[in-house]
C-alpha cells in the first residue's frame, strides 16, 4: 500500500513539474487544431477540468472576471435582473468570512457598501 502511494506521489510531482516547465496552466489546452477553446465539448484539446478557455499563465484579472461573471450567472444583477452585462448601481465584491477558517464568498454592494467593507478591511 505505501508502495503505491509513493509511486502516486512521485507521479503527481513529476506532472506538476511537467506543467510549470510548459508555462502553466492547463496540459494540452490550444495545441490541437480545431479546440476552438470551447470548454465542456470534451474534443481533442479542451481543458480537462472544464473550465472555460484561457491562455496558459492567466493573469489574475482574467481568473477575477471569471469568477465574477460565474457568480453573476447564478446571482443576477438587482436592479436589472440580468445575469450578464453591466449591473447599474451595484459591485460584485468578496466578503470575509465571520468565522476564522470559513471560505470566503461573493455578493453585491452598492459602491458605498463596497468602499465601506473596504476600509474596514484594512
Amino acid at each position: 500500500m505505501r508502495l503505491i502511494a509513493a509511486e502516486l506521489a512521485v507521479a503527481l510531482l513529476l506532472t506538476a513539474f511537467a506543467t510549470l516547465a510548459r508555462g502553466g496552466g492547463h496540459p494540452g489546452h490550444g495545441t490541437a487544431p480545431g479546440a476552438g477553446g470551447r470548454s465542456g465539448q470534451g474534443g481533442v484539446g479542451s481543458c480537462p477540468s472544464g473550465a472555460r478557455s484561457h491562455s496558459s499563465g492567466s493573469s489574475m484579472r482574467e481568473l477575477e472576471a471569471e469568477r465574477r461573471d460565474a457568480f453573476q450567472r447564478r446571482n443576477p444583477c438587482p436592479s436589472t435582473g440580468k445575469s450578464y452585462g453591466a449591473c447599474l448601481g451595484y459591485v460584485v465584491r468578496d466578503v470575509a468570512p465571520a468565522k476564522p477558517g470559513a471560505a470566503w464568498s461573493m455578493r453585491w454592494m452598492t459602491p458605498e457598501e463596497a468602499q465601506k467593507a473596504e476600509d474596514e478591511r484594512y
